[in-house]
């Protein structure tokens, strides 16, 4: 028997169905709200519900991924940890529902030192919220007991973390240097962000670690939609054998 479906037996007997499908919704909607909430967060348009109350759109994704969120708490816990990152994730994307409205704030106002801050705030929860997606995955993986699979959850949770922590680590460095080496206001640094390339860098720091999450969240699905046809499958022949043999 191949390691691929070695993997798959085991798993039939460790997820029920109502798990898998749970599994298979919950990533399958938070993958989605990913590249939603990357083309809404940026446009920053509102929806009219009626004369007094304007929805921002951006908000939809939002919704999308805790809806998916939702189904992955349905599943039975696979570790002591799955519960307790879910719950995390759901703090943190009510934070992105505050943070959102800062990069439309700071591309128009990028002097006001709030604004830049709170933008800060905001890539640091999208970060937080793409490792622990993540780190679900690598809980899946696990349970499976699909080594490739839980090697690629870890690589990809690590290097969220190091695409876009170590450049902004990096300008942080440097705001601390030029204020002791030349006095300039920690502050003031902050508002020359404006001048940096943000569009590229941006860019740059939120879509590759997005991309190798979203590709992350589809194997997971994926993995457990094999083993819901597998048990379908195994079904199958279990009813037809009596037939058979009669």
């Amino acid at each position: 028997m191949n390691p691929e479906m070695e993997n798959i037996t085991h798993a039939n007997g460790a997820f029920a169905s109502s798990d898998l499908l749970a599994l298979m919704r919950g990533f399958s909607r938070v993958l989605w709200s990913i590249p939603i909430g990357l083309l809404l967060f940026t446009g920053m348009l509102d929806l009219a519900i009626n004369r007094f109350i304007r929805l921002p759109t951006y908000v939809i994704s939002t919704l999308l991924f805790f809806w998916g969120l939702m189904a992955l708490y349905r599943v039975r816990p696979l570790s002591p940890a799955w519960s307790r990152y879910l719950r995390l994730a759901f703090v943190l994307t009510l934070l992105l529902i505050y943070f959102s409205p800062f990069i439309y704030w700071w591309m128009r106002l990028p002097f006001q030192d709030h604004f830049a801050i709170n933008l800060l705030a905001l890539m640091l929860a999208i970060t937080w919220l793409l490792w622990i997606v993540n780190r679900l995955a690598e809980e899946v993986a696990g349970a499976m007991r699909d080594r490739v699979f839980l090697i690629e959850a870890r690589l990809c949770r690590w290097s969220v973390l190091a695409i876009i922590l170590v450049p902004l680590s990096g300008y942080v460095v440097y705001a601390l240097a030029m204020n002791i080496v030349h006095g300039m206001a920690i502050t003031h640094i902050l508002q020359n962000m404006r001048y940096l390339p943000h569009v590229h860098w941006m860019l740059a720091l939120i879509l590759l670690p997005m991309t190798l999450t979203i590709s992350i969240a589809w194997k997971a699905k994926e993995c457990a939609l094999s083993i819901l046809k597998a048990q379908a499958d195994q079904s199958t022949t279990n009813a037809s054998a009596p037939g058979r043999s009669g």
